[in-house]
């Protein structure tokens, strides 16, 4: 707010919000507009955690990834596609009341859903982009899809028994 940013609260849900953004920022040249479902770079980011697990981890035989937008799961996998000497199984989890992806996994074709409503907003997409479908056909092994109550569930065992890795 301190340099002048102004919020503005619309849409039903993260889809409609990208949608009403992509619009503001078609409508001024002078606004730039990141949609990091679509940005052929942003990928790049999140390859470095699959680069981290692949050294720090050398005989992990699966990873279990959340998945949104696909950007998180498009450049882990494909890091350690890259690294690693054998094979990981790289495993997509999303939520079912969110499936547009996993479907689109399924199914070999972009598909959307009517609604995302879902309490995991990272993974809430109801559109899917037809060449990440593609992507996470080659690298995706699986996915899974799960209830919002075992996402409490998880949640809760994160929070009180932490992690086991010490």
């Amino acid at each position: 707010m301190e340099l002048g940013a102004k919020i503005v609260e619309r849409g039903t849900d993260p889809t409609e919000g990208f949608e009403l953004a992509s619009a503001y920022a078609q409508a001024d040249p002078d606004v730039f507009f990141l949609n990091d479902a679509t940005d052929p770079d942003l990928p790049a980011g999140p390859a470095t955690i699959g680069c981290e697990i692949v050294d720090q981890l050398p005989e992990v035989d699966r990873i279990y990834v959340p998945m949104g937008d696909t950007a998180l799961i498009r450049g882990l996998a494909s890091a350690v596609r890259h690294l690693a000497n054998k094979k990981v199984r790289i495993i997509g989890v999303q939520a079912e009341r969110a499936p547009a992806y996993g479907l689109s996994w399924k199914r070999g074709e972009a598909v959307s859903t009517e609604t995302c409503d879902t309490i995991a907003d990272g993974l809430a997409t109801r559109t899917t982009d037809a060449d990440n479908v593609r992507e996470i056909r080659e690298l995706v092994d699986e996915v899974r899809l799960v209830s919002e109550d075992e996402m409490l569930r998880a949640i809760r065992h994160l929070l009180f028994e932490g992690t086991g890795r010490g």
